[in-house]
């Protein structure tokens, strides 16, 4: 219901926590960007989860990577991405 020309989010580690927060975050700034909450469910979230557990067969995996990769190219354009590395001068000490 916000009506905006630009979202911005300032998140701690949105790739690392799980897909729907991930798709919860994504559809804040580009509505629509990862389709509807249960396609992207069972589309997206459902197979990388699958592709996850040891006992998943071969064909499980490739699919799970395949789509990983798709969502990787769908967010990448939207994500800034820096690592501790990257910011640990600016850091203050413990």
């Amino acid at each position: 219901s916000l009506r905006t020309n630009q979202r911005f989010i300032l998140s701690g580690t949105p790739i690392q926590n799980n897909l729907i927060e991930l798709w919860s975050l994504m559809d804040f700034c580009y509505p629509g960007r990862l389709g509807s909450l249960p396609v992207f469910k069972t589309e997206v979230a459902q197979p990388i989860s699958a592709g996850g557990y040891v006992h998943a067969n071969s064909l499980v995996v490739q699919t799970a990577y395949k789509c990983a990769c798709i969502l990787k190219d769908l967010v990448s354009p939207y994500l800034l991405r820096r690592l501790k590395v990257d910011v640990a001068a600016n850091l203050p000490k413990k």
